[in-house]
């Protein structure tokens, strides 16, 4: 992290002797750059890996010269490229080349960056290939993972084909959790070009590699994180930037697509909503919605008592039976009337 509203010291200093700059795979680059320490992306004439982890670098000017004991290369901007009205350039108009690489005719050499010591070439990638998810109903044999780290929580962030589906749960954005932790299922938030509604109950998903079959006739879409957004420390999105598009939609351009999501046997889409005003039937006759007991016209016929009176098993030594309604907890009333 730099200062805000800081240009980078290559910008603003003539005798600049070096920076920090961080480097990202194309595709993953943030859109702006609004700090003294510059974003940018690698280049090559060769295709490069999109699921290496952004690399701090440090930048210096063309006279200067790094290390030999630690990876190096030129960077620059596209000879195209203008800064925005901030004086920033973009981070895709930064771009650092792999070391031993000649920059092509389409960049402005604007010097040379390195790694810190210690670290090597190249940069490596943002997950492990096979995490071990505890809670999945996919978890492979205990044989298979005896070796491997336990990863509970954690989202899959890399491109193979061979790591764990596991669960998460998808909520309306406005009823999205703060953050998500590493011992608990992942969450995200349903995204759509269309506006959604506020009310769906928060919906278990599973989640798997791009690659991975689905049955047809299970309701199935495209989840990823937003381009714009980083992880914590902890290494955990928020939920709000963890995205789940409806089946049949297109991922926006500023979503990272990590994969698929399906939901599980015999479950339809769209997601049922929170509770209705009129009692819901299909599932009892009894539901009386989310926000407690419904006015007495609303509620059945069969379930009303008469206000004022006390149960029978309160007032009758002889009592024989009585009528009773069961709620989830979440949505009992808070009073009993009649």
């Amino acid at each position: 992290r730099g200062v805000p509203g800081k240009l980078p010291p290559w910008q603003t200093d003539d005798d600049w002797k070096d920076g920090k700059a961080v480097v990202y795979p194309k595709r993953k680059a943030p859109k702006d750059n609004n700090d003294n320490v510059s974003r940018g992306t690698w280049r090559s004439k060769d295709t490069l890996p999109d699921d290496w982890i952004p690399q701090e670098v440090i930048i210096y000017p063309q006279h200067a010269a790094p290390s030999d004991d630690t990876p190096n290369g030129v960077w620059g901007t596209d000879p195209t490229s203008k800064p925005d009205e901030n004086g920033q350039y973009k981070p895709k108009d930064v771009v650092f080349y792999p070391p031993s690489e000649t920059p092509d005719e389409e960049v402005v050499p604007r010097g040379r960056w390195e790694l810190g010591e210690k670290k090597k070439w190249p940069p490596p990638t943002e997950s492990p290939k096979q995490p071990r998810r505890t809670f999945s109903p996919y978890m492979p044999r205990e044989s298979d993972t005896k070796n491997q780290p336990e990863m509970v929580g954690t989202i899959p962030l890399n491109d193979d084909d061979d790591w764990v589906p596991i669960k998460a749960i998808v909520f309306p954005t406005k009823q999205a959790p703060d953050e998500n932790k590493a011992d608990e299922e992942p969450k995200g938030v349903w995204k759509s070009k269309d506006p959604l509604p506020d009310d769906w109950i928060p919906k278990e998903v599973i989640i798997y590699p791009k690659n991975a079959p689905i049955a047809e006739d299970t309701p199935n879409g495209i989840w990823g994180t937003n381009l714009n957004s980083e992880p914590n420390d902890d290494g955990q999105w928020k939920p709000e930037d963890v995205l789940f598009y409806p089946p049949d939609e297109s991922p926006a351009d500023d979503c990272n697509t990590l994969g698929k999501w399906a939901l599980g046997d015999n479950e339809e889409w769209p997601p049922a909503s929170d509770g209705p005003k009129k009692p819901q039937r299909s599932h009892s006759p009894h539901y009386v919605g989310a926000r407690g007991r419904q006015p007495a016209e609303d509620i059945p016929e069969e379930i009303r008592g008469v206000p004022g009176k006390l149960p029978p098993w309160q007032t009758d030594d002889d009592w024989k039976d009585g009528k009773a309604v069961v709620y989830p907890k979440r949505k009992a009333p808070k009073d009993n009337n009649d």
